[in-house]
């Protein structure tokens, strides 16, 4: 939600017609009635602050309800094997169904003026999503072990704690969760209102907006194996040296030093996503009279 909640100041700081041409489509979505009451009741500004967010949530509020759900469109599975040296960030991927090729797809639905109006609005729905978790590490990445042949599949099959006596998690929720650990519209609106006031969380900070700025839909690829491939294995998997424990009983418990950096990191990758996710949209409902791209 917070990264759909920065793409919204920043576009209506710099592109408010970007962002009346959103809502208006999403008028169409055919689950419209869902966002329409979370957003009732408030004034147009918070209306398409708090739609941005759930429009960047919706793809996992629908989790294992019906034909909108594609589990495998939230991740790529590209192999990472410790015991190899070496960049290994080109591999291919272990399925040719994943959120590379599925954001893609859902960019040449919203580009496509045969598509419907609805169609547009759920592929603009999953886009919101998939750039999101475009760049969080561990959901471009599966760790090839002795132990775990076919992958750790993002670090969902490696169990862990934040502490001593905290609850078992799975090394992909710490990093899913990272960030931040909110969950109501107006308290991540007023968090990314506060961070994008913040030098350090402005568009000039983010050198990586000029290093890979969006151009078309094969960016993603960029993003995912020059940026978050490597942070998962120099930073989530430790280069390899991450201890791991594949079952409940052994859970290995994170250090307080690697509980800092997934939280950091986690933090800024959320708010990069944000502004990417500004840019992306910026380019598929230009203000003036451009084509998209």
């Amino acid at each position: 939600m917070l990264s759909g909640a920065v793409a919204y100041h920043d576009l209506a700081q710099n592109h408010p017609q970007v962002v009346e041409q959103i809502v208006a489509l999403m008028s169409r979505h055919p689950q419209w009635a869902q966002f329409e009451a979370e957003i009732s009741g408030l004034d147009s500004d918070a209306e398409a602050e708090v739609l941005f967010m759930y429009m960047a949530r919706w793809a996992d509020d629908i989790r294992w309800q019906g034909a909108y759900d594609h589990p495998k469109w939230h991740y790529v599975n590209i192999p990472y094997v410790p015991a190899e040296a070496g960049d290994q960030s080109n591999a291919a991927p272990q399925d040719a169904e994943n959120i590379l090729s599925t954001l893609a797809a859902n960019v040449g639905i919203i580009r496509d003026s045969g598509s419907s109006d609805a169609q547009k609005a759920v592929a603009l729905c999953w886009l919101f999503h998939q750039v999101g978790d475009l760049h969080q590490p561990l959901h471009v990445v599966s760790m090839i072990t002795p132990e775990l042949p076919a992958g750790d599949r993002g670090g969902n099959l490696i169990f862990v704690r934040r502490g001593p006596e905290s609850s078992v998690e799975r090394l992909h929720a710490v990093w899913d969760n990272a960030a931040v650990n909110l969950d109501k519209a107006a308290s991540i609106g007023r968090l990314a209102r506060r961070l994008t006031r913040v030098p350090s969380a402005q568009r000039s900070a983010f050198q990586e907006l000029a290093d890979r700025p969006y151009t078309d839909a094969s960016t993603f690829e960029r993003w995912a194996r020059e940026e978050s491939y490597p942070l998962a294995v120099r930073v989530a998997y430790q280069g390899g040296t991450l201890a791991a424990s594949y079952s409940e009983e052994r859970a290995v418990v994170l250090s307080f030093a690697y509980m800092d950096w997934a939280k950091e990191l986690s933090l800024r990758r959320v708010i990069l996503s944000g502004y990417r996710l500004a840019d992306v949209l910026t380019a598929l409902f230009p203000p003036g009279p451009q084509a998209a791209r």
